[in-house]
């Protein structure tokens, strides 16, 4: 799974969050899936690698359900634009 998303800066609860990581995914096979997630203030020092490392502004979960579970596909990508629609935060380009 993808470490984590870089999101345009945005200020949650008074800090700059700068990236999302998705912590658990729990599947209900063929109905749901519950996407456990962290809004994460990473320095630009901090390799990408080490993100478990950047500061929690945040966590929470969705889940998505329906039309929009069964239209997720292998790609990892799919969670993350879920997950910041919702959130209404903007993902950046890799």
């Amino acid at each position: 799974m993808k470490r984590f998303a870089k999101i345009a800066d945005t200020n949650i609860l008074g800090s700059t969050a700068n990236a999302i990581r998705i912590g658990c995914v729990t599947v209900t096979p063929y109905q749901s899936a519950n996407i456990e997630y962290s809004v994460l203030n990473m320095s630009e020092s901090l390799h990408p690698a080490d993100s478990h490392e950047a500061q929690v502004i945040c966590t929470g979960s969705i889940l998505i359900s329906g039309s929009d579970y069964e239209v997720w596909g292998p790609s990892d990508d799919y969670l993350y634009s879920q997950l910041c629609s919702r959130l209404q935060l903007t993902i950046l380009p890799d």
